[in-house]
């Protein structure tokens, strides 16, 4: 966990404007405008900057206690300490303006004699003030690092839930081939090297490809290349159409999530005939629109299709476009069909 800054400058800084506000909103209900701004000019100038300093010590002694003390020690310990200081704080006041400012200027903030505990009383009220000045300030910056520490630990469960759901599905999509590959290999076959061309790509893509997000264009290259190593292992051909409108081609998709919906209808679908071809259609206008739809097994007709891939890329999808996607699985006795709206 970082830990949150001290940010004096901006202490400082927004000290000054609490004083000045504060001094004039205090002093303008009894006193007219004309009046307050003559006294700001008229004063002592080494008083009306002691009595700035002497303020400003108070209140980031106290903005300090809340600082070193308020995550160790809690709140209340905490406030018990800084009330306990209230005679330190307000002794700070006493020998800035009434000692040093006697001894080097000549002059004073008190134009009479008053004992220090007259001056405790006489002085609560205002260190009261710009001890909540610092109260307010801490637990501004406090709120706002927490809440940037919350955002940095949920971008870091983000990643590291995405990367978990990539190395779950990735291996499954790819090493479902790796038996055909050894079955063409042992038999000396001629489409071997072609397979491990495929097979390899795909394995380069899922070790290095790092991006969120790649074109359309590369994700429709890797579906090809998996539907070509599918088709080693059948003895009839893949029944697929594609219907891909050009511009789609460069529209920005979560790799590998259509290959996820490509995999699943042809591990779940039924593509032998000509009549049960599996239909993917991809069109863009103000979003991409995917849809894959595949004639179903008997054996799965009544039952639930996609199952874990499916579900992983659902969650891979709200991790990554939570507001803009829509996901949809329709289905009959007959065909199953996925319909993915990318915005």
């Amino acid at each position: 966990m970082h830990k949150m800054k001290l940010r004096l400058g901006l202490f400082a800084a927004c000290f000054a404007a609490y004083y000045v506000a504060l001094d004039f909103g205090t002093d303008l209900r009894n006193n007219p405008f004309s009046g307050e701004m003559s006294w700001w000019f008229d004063v002592e100038p080494a008083i009306l900057f002691s009595g700035f300093a002497s303020f400003f010590l108070q209140a980031l002694s106290v903005y300090l206690i809340f600082f070193f003390n308020y995550v160790k020690r809690g709140l209340w310990v905490t406030l018990l300490i800084i009330a306990l200081s209230f005679p330190v704080l307000i002794g700070f006041r006493y020998i800035i303006q009434e000692v040093l400012l006697l001894k080097f200027f000549g002059v004073r903030n008190y134009y009479f004699d008053i004992t220090f505990a007259a001056y405790m009383r006489d002085n609560l009220y205002f260190t009261f003030q710009y001890s909540l000045f610092s109260f307010f300030f801490f637990f501004h910056r406090n709120s706002m690092h927490t809440e940037r520490q919350r955002a940095a630990l949920e971008l870091q469960h983000k990643k590291a839930e995405l990367e978990l759901l990539r190395s779950q599905v990735n291996p499954h999509v790819l090493f479902n081939n790796l038996n055909s590959i050894y079955s063409l290999v042992n038999a000396k076959s001629d489409k071997a090297l072609t397979a491990i061309e495929h097979l390899s790509e795909l394995l380069r893509f899922t070790l290095y490809e790092k991006r969120e997000f790649i074109p359309f264009s590369e994700e429709l290259s890797l579906i090809e290349r998996y539907i070509a190593l599918h088709q080693f292992r059948l003895d009839y051909p893949i029944q697929i159409a594609f219907d891909c409108t050009t511009n789609a081609s460069s529209f920005p998709i979560p790799p590998m999530s259509v290959l996820t919906l490509v995999e699943n209808a042809l591990k779940h679908g039924k593509y032998r005939e000509t009549t049960d071809v599996i239909l993917f259609c991809a069109k863009a206008d103000v979003g991409l629109t995917i849809t894959i739809s595949n004639a179903r097994k008997n054996e799965m007709k009544g039952h639930a299709e996609g199952g874990v891939g499916l579900g992983h890329l659902q969650r891979r999808l709200q991790l990554l476009l939570p507001d803009r996607h829509t996901f949809t699985i329709s289905q009959n006795a007959m065909r199953f069909e996925v319909t993915l709206n990318l915005r």
